[in-house]
């Protein structure tokens, strides 16, 4: 689950690694979903479509997710869940496609 916004630099940095990883492992059960924070349906979708991003994305419009139940501060925030829904590592920043996918390797091989 990353948690993203169109405004922030870090997060335009690490989208294209995410599409590039989820494109490579969604047949294997890996899933990225993007949460858009406080920001419109049109201005998230511009966004994902000028960057190529395909992945599933939810709008967090008052940020009550994003603050209340996942507490994320600062942005970009990544929650790496395993295939139990249970959250195993979160990581602040923008990360690269080689971090991203040793998280992925690791939850796969996850009974």
């Amino acid at each position: 689950m990353n948690f993203w916004g169109s405004w922030c630099d870090p997060c335009k940095k690490e989208m294209p690694d995410l599409e590039t990883v989820y494109q490579q492992y969604k047949d294997k059960g890996f899933v990225v979903l993007g949460v858009n924070i406080g920001e419109s349906k049109v201005t998230a979708k511009g966004f994902m479509d000028r960057l190529g991003v395909t992945f599933p994305t939810v709008l967090d419009s008052d940020r009550n997710v994003t603050l209340n139940q996942y507490k994320v501060g600062p942005i970009p925030t990544s929650f790496f869940i395993d295939k139990k829904g249970i959250i195993q590592h979160i990581y602040t920043g923008p990360m690269s496609g080689g971090y991203i996918e040793n998280q992925i390797q690791t939850l796969l091989s996850q009974p």
